[in-house]
């Protein structure tokens, strides 16, 4: 067994590993891996940890979103439209958003530095 580490700041969903020699390239005709692990810990450019609720009366009410990182959250009503911004959070603070029937449907996302 041989372990290998290398510095990584950057998440990735996947990794490709390639070998591009064994012991004895000459002599060699195939290689054989029994089994790989990608083990350590995860960066915290994952991305904020989100959690949205809701209340609902009479026709109005707010969502509440809450993230686990600082950063600005932003609103769109497409999601491959134009992006505003609605306000920054903090780290394990809420932004809260009026609903009212008169306002549009919209998408809402957190952007941590």
């Amino acid at each position: 067994m041989q372990e290998v580490d290398f510095a990584n700041s950057q998440y990735y969903s996947d990794y490709k590993i390639q070998f591009d020699n064994v012991k004895s390239d000459a002599e060699a005709n195939s290689m054989q891996v029994a089994e790989v692990q990608l083990l350590g810990t995860t960066a915290a450019s994952q991305g904020p940890i989100l959690s949205v609720t809701s209340s609902v009366s009479g026709g109005t009410g707010t969502i509440t979103i809450t993230s686990d990182q600082a950063g600005n959250v932003y609103g769109a009503t497409a999601l491959n439209g134009m992006w505003t911004l609605v306000g920054p959070i903090t780290a394990g603070g809420s932004v809260m958003i009026d609903i009212t029937p008169a306002r549009p449907a919209a998408f809402y996302g957190v952007v941590a530095p």
